[in-house]
């Protein structure tokens, strides 16, 4: 770990937030702890992950799916752990699913038509900064505009959240099941 696990007792408005996130034993506490050294920040990026994460416009399911996808992309243990801990079964994402994130195009027939679009929006994303034409009139067809512009920001989000913990060098927490080997298209990101 390269940076510290801010320990308690907390500020006031630290522990406002850890007491706002509870999500049981899995809770992510370690994310929590070392946000907990910049205050301020800490505050809107658990505020903007909250929405996404509870009021948001996408599928449970589908939120999942992005998240699985961008934590392969950006080869993130914690985000990968922590997710499949505490939402691949109750979002019905299978073993076979999970594989294909780490290994398969968007086009692995294990998904709807609308989940590999998104799953697209997220490779895209990733390796261009932007979505195609192709890919984004497609999503026009299948999402409202506030959703696709949900879509952005999540994928965005979660990169963010991937870059924090992978370069802070934080794990997940004890009881999470790890990425042990990240599939193909990480492998590709290294290149």
């Amino acid at each position: 770990m390269r940076f510290p696990l801010a320990m308690p007792p907390y500020d006031e408005k630290v522990q406002q937030t850890m007491d706002k996130v509870d999500l049981g034993p899995l809770s992510p506490q370690n994310f929590l702890r070392v946000l907990a050294h910049q205050p301020r920040l800490m505050g809107n990026v658990v505020a903007l992950g909250g929405s996404l994460m509870y009021k948001g416009a996408l599928s449970e399911r589908q939120r999942e799916i992005a998240i699985f996808r961008v934590a392969v992309r950006t080869r993130c243990d914690y985000e990968w752990a922590m997710h499949r801990a505490l939402f691949a079964e109750r979002c019905a994402i299978t073993d076979e699913q999970l594989q294909a994130l780490q290994n398969e195009p968007p086009t692995h027939p294990c998904w709807t038509a609308q989940e590999q679009l998104l799953i697209a929006a997220v490779d895209e994303l990733h390796e261009r900064s932007t979505i195609t034409e192709s890919t984004w009139a497609s999503m026009g067809a299948q999402w409202s505009p506030p959703q696709l512009l949900e879509i952005i920001i999540l994928i965005g989000h979660y990169h963010l959240v991937a870059f924090f913990m992978n370069a802070t060098g934080t794990g997940p927490e004890e009881g999470a099941m790890h990425l042990a080997v990240f599939g193909a298209l990480a492998k590709e990101d290294r290149t």
